[in-house]
């Protein structure tokens, strides 16, 4: 006797974050992206706007950034890019590689003085020029609509390195944000003296939710799509394309041939079977991201026989 497995499955990719250069000219906005690609603004007063400010300072002023309001669209928003632009004024050898750190935060309290720490990046990059467009890409972070947040960035603490001024301009021609300072690990914001005065130079990538779309199955050992023996532990790969966060559950039957029930604890992207005093049964997953969508791709483990020629 053997198990065999037929099954139908859905991984969460996700590409490494990358920081690139990508030069004097600013990025092409996409249709949902917020940006403000205006510079020549200098160092906000009261700001000390330099990317090393997080590095040195990161628990009393920390990394320079820039608050921004998501728009209304009700299943909200995926941040997929930041890019900033910075404006020279280096010191030492700003044009060498080092790590820098992107922070994401939302903002509340009385005049938006308070950020909680959302996710945080980092990557070795080198600046080409001064003034050049530094660009972090891949990123996966969900924002509900219609809510302030802010970027925090700058050279990683602990890190070897040296000065860059960020381009800002004035006159606030971006309405929904503002150039400030945000402690690394969240908490107090500060911005400008003269206040609701300076923006950063940036363009903050968006796109919409898109529901998890079910990729080919995969099974461990190899092949127990054709039959294993009995008390062989069989891995069930779930995996998904879509917008991230995505999130798993498996379910069972139990052999009932009913319902599916979840799984406690099974979350991940891999369940173990365990053939051993095996009954028939189903298992699925379902899949679930912020879209509020979910998609479930089920298998089916059971009995029977193998069957072997020899020459």
């Amino acid at each position: 006797m053997a198990i065999t497995a037929t099954l139908l499955s859905a991984v969460a990719t996700q590409a490494q974050v990358v920081l690139t250069d990508i030069g004097a000219t600013a990025p092409t906005p996409g249709a949902n992206d917020i940006s403000q690609l205006t510079g020549g603004g200098g160092n906000p007063p009261g700001l000390n706007y330099y990317w090393d400010n997080g590095a040195n300072n990161g628990a009393t002023t920390g990394y320079t950034g820039q608050s921004f309001t998501t728009l209304n669209n009700a299943q909200g928003y995926i941040l997929t890019s930041v890019a900033i632009q910075t404006a020279g004024g280096g010191g030492g050898t700003p044009l060498q590689s080092q790590s820098f750190t992107l922070a994401i935060y939302q903002l509340s309290g009385t005049g938006l003085t308070n950020a909680t720490l959302l996710a945080t990046y980092t990557a070795t990059s080198a600046l080409g020029a001064e003034g050049d467009w530094m660009q972090w890409t891949n990123l996966g972070v969900s924002l509900q609509p219609s809510t302030t947040y802010a970027y925090g960035f700058g050279r990683s603490p602990g890190s070897p390195g040296d000065w860059e001024l960020m381009s800002t301009a004035t006159n606030l021609p971006y309405a929904g944000g503002q150039a400030c300072e945000i402690r690394d690990a969240g908490g107090r914001v500060t911005y400008s003296t003269t206040a609701n005065t300076y923006d950063a130079t940036f363009d903050i990538g968006l796109s919409l939710p898109a529901a998890p779309i079910a990729n080919q199955p995969t099974e461990s050992p190899t092949g127990a799509n054709l039959g294993v023996l009995a008390g062989t532990t069989v891995t069930l790969t779930a995996s998904a394309a879509g917008s991230t966060p995505i999130a798993y559950q498996w379910q069972t039957d139990g052999g009932s041939g009913g319902t599916l029930t979840d799984i406690p604890g099974a979350t991940g992207t891999n369940l173990l079977v365990n053939t051993t005093g095996f009954t028939n049964g189903v298992w699925g997953a379902s899949i679930n991201n912020i879209y509020k969508l979910t998609e479930t791709c089920d298998l089916l483990l059971s009995y029977g026989f193998y069957s072997a020629n020899s020459g």
